[in-house]
């Protein structure tokens, strides 16, 4: 099946390439339920030892994942930190935003280097990149 994990992001990233690990750790996040419930039905696929039931309701808990998977709506810069928004959060993807937005004040938006804040500019940059 393979689901592809870029349809999820529903919009242009309007931040530096530095950043963009950060959005596809949070694509990973998101499509981890998708990914789990892929494993299951080839599992039991392959041992086909289990009842024809039991395959339809793996095939639905399959569907049901990627029906309800959330959509990222919008990936942006500002005040120096990474921004995204998505159609519907649960605990896990509201942690990974955050473990994002939190590390990318560490990380030059650019290039990705370590970096810091630069409060004066509300950029996040390394010498380089900010020179």
């Amino acid at each position: 099946m393979a689901f592809n994990k870029y349809d999820l992001l529903q919009c242009n990233i309007e931040c530096g390439g530095g950043w963009t690990f950060l959005v596809e750790y949070i694509l990973d996040i998101m499509v981890s339920n998708i990914q789990f419930a892929e494993y299951d039905l080839k599992n039991l696929q392959k041992y086909n030892h289990l009842d024809p039931e039991e395959l339809s309701l793996r095939k639905e808990a399959l569907d049901n994942a990627i029906i309800n998977v959330p959509r990222i709506t919008r990936v942006y810069e500002n005040n120096g930190y990474l921004n995204v928004y998505v159609t519907h959060e649960n605990d896990e993807i509201k942690g990974a935003i955050f473990m994002a937005r939190f590390i990318s004040r560490h990380i030059c938006e650019l290039c990705g280097n370590r970096s810091s804040l630069n409060i004066s500019y509300e950029r996040t940059r390394c010498r380089i990149c900010n020179a």
